[in-house]
């Protein structure tokens, strides 16, 4: 320990006291680790006995960001200047919403899925897709499904999510580097 860490030590009374201003230092440094986007999509809760709390904005980001987890957590102690033990061990990742102040939601503005238009070009190959189908009624909910699939699609597109370098399935902006994988990728070991 550095000569800064043992006079830090001594003051705040012990490793412990000093573990758990680091603990709660985490919430301050979280925009910082995770980045802009992911900042805006999160709030932190809390920290205790090593778990931080994360609220995001939709179940969405929830589970996307619980396979970022270990990534998270690898810079975060690095952050913190605890990289060999690290002071916060896990993160619960909840949907229940968040709070933004007013200049945070004029950043992102929510726009509904259904009401992104769809190109001449997409909605015709919509049509010639499910032009085989002959039950009125299944070729309706087909073209309905495809017509949300793509809008999705094209929303994601609109809002920095990037394809898969192995198998091309859109990945949620999240920084920490080039190489982008879809979660499925990551759990197949990158082989597709």
């Amino acid at each position: 320990m550095n000569r800064l860490g043992i006079d830090m030590e001594r003051v705040l009374g012990g490793r412990e006291m000093l573990r758990k201003l680091k603990e709660h230092t985490a919430p301050i440094v979280w925009a910082e680790v995770v980045g802009e986007q992911v900042a805006a999509a999160t709030e932190v809760l809390g920290v205790s006995g090593g778990v931080l709390r994360v609220s995001t904005k939709s179940s969405v980001w929830a589970n996307e960001l619980t396979f970022y987890k270990a990534d998270i957590l690898k810079r975060l102690n690095n952050k913190l200047g605890t990289p060999r033990v690290p002071v916060i061990t896990d993160i619960h990742f909840q949907s229940r919403g968040i709070t933004k102040t007013a200049e945070v939601a004029k950043l992102e503005p929510e726009v509904p899925i259904d009401s992104i238009e769809l190109s001449v070009r997409e909605r015709q190959q919509i049509e010639e897709s499910i032009y085989t189908i002959k039950d009125p009624d299944l070729r309706e909910r087909l073209r309905r499904t495809r017509f949300s699939e793509l809008r999705l699609r094209n929303w994601r597109l609109d809002n920095g999510w990037v394809p898969c370098l192995h198998c091309g399935e859109l990945v949620a902006p999240f920084p920490g580097g080039d190489k982008v994988s879809c979660p499925r990728c990551r759990i197949l070991g990158d082989n597709g």
